[in-house]
């Protein structure tokens, strides 16, 4: 079921993006960074169980690894670029309202709006898709975990204690709750659960296997609420509020690696929003931008996320189906190939 709670915190991330201020001071103004962390958590699981089970360690293995993270990435990624492109340069006073998109010519941007990873290591002034800087955190995470995180139990439990200790030294040191958030260093935390998560998983499994089924929906609907109604408690959101999510969000997490469903339509469905999550996360401020356009608002608006949502949801349908599953279908072609050398 992890596609469904992937199309979710895409979901989450759109309402934080495009819904007006004066609606986040009600719903909280938090949540989207939350979601990130989500994400994160999901893919420090998904990435560690992928590399334990079907690549591996060794040169082909490693490679193989490199080539379809590239190529679930970047096309889907450069195809929406592209689009942002075309309609900034279409439209340069209007998104110049869009901090990101204020154009920059300066290498390290180029450079960055080509590579995404290159974002993490100088402050961007210009990204062709604005929520990009965490998909280069995840590409220098995917990297780490290839290299130490994912490769056994005590590597996982190292890098937590690692993080917790970057995160204790953020409060000792006064740093900024952005300190505790944006960098590739506070990311670990969420990684480096997920990856302690598929190492243990037998060992969580034989706890969480006596919880009956409709537990999971309890635990969504308590992390939901938390979301909404605890963002706004003074400097709970800035402090332990990016924890207590973290928590819970692992929670969620570990029962849907151990939940079963024989249900081919679940299945199926699980699958396709799954799909469209990468997609959705990508286009979203560009469609909210182009909505904007069209109804003369702000580009974070009503407008922009009433008809800015389905509109992105379609945008990522055509993305997936033209762009994404063609490449996924040589994916596919490429890793039958390999096991047939094995």
């Amino acid at each position: 079921m992890f596609g469904s709670f992937r199309f979710l915190l895409a979901t989450i991330v759109v309402v934080f993006h495009l819904a007006p201020v004066s609606l986040l001071k009600y719903i909280g103004a938090y949540y989207g960074f939350y979601a990130v962390f989500g994400f994160y958590c999901v893919s420090g699981y998904l990435m560690t169980a992928v590399l334990q089970k079907t690549y591996g360690y060794d040169l082909k293995g490693s490679v193989n690894f490199l080539i379809n993270r590239i190529l679930r990435i970047f096309p889907s990624y450069y195809a929406v670029a592209v689009l942002a492109y075309v309609v900034i340069s279409a439209f340069p006073q209007e998104a110049a309202r869009v901090p990101a998109y204020r154009v920059s010519l300066q290498l390290a941007d180029v450079l960055g709006n080509l590579l995404l990873f290159p974002f993490e290591f100088y402050k961007s002034k210009f990204r062709l898709i604005p929520p990009s800087w965490s998909i280069g955190v995840e590409i220098l995470a995917y990297f780490l975990l290839w290299l130490f995180i994912s490769r056994g139990k005590h590597q996982s439990l190292v890098s937590f204690i690692a993080s917790l200790g970057y995160v204790a030294y953020t409060y000792i040191a006064g740093l900024s709750w952005g300190d505790r958030y944006f960098p590739l260093s506070a990311a670990l935390l969420p990684f480096s659960i997920g990856a302690m998560m598929s190492h243990y998983l037998p060992e969580i499994k034989t706890v969480l296997i006596k919880l009956p089924r409709w537990f999971v929906l309890f635990s969504l609907f308590a992390l939901m609420a938390h979301l909404v109604l605890a963002v706004n408690i003074g400097n709970y959101p800035r402090g332990a509020g990016l924890y207590v999510n973290l928590a819970l969000m692992a929670f969620v997490i570990a029962q849907l690696a151990i939940y079963e469903n024989d249900d081919d339509f679940i299945k199926k469905a699980d699958v396709f929003l799954g799909n469209l999550s990468y997609p959705l996360f990508l286009s979203h401020t560009l469609v909210g931008f182009v909505v904007s356009l069209e109804f003369a608002s702000r580009w974070h608006g009503l407008s922009s996320l009433i008809i800015g949502y389905p509109v992105a949801v379609i945008v990522s349908i055509f993305i997936n189906k033209y762009v994404d599953a063609p490449v996924q279908t040589w994916r596919n072609k490429f890793r039958s190939r390999l096991r047939s050398r094995q």
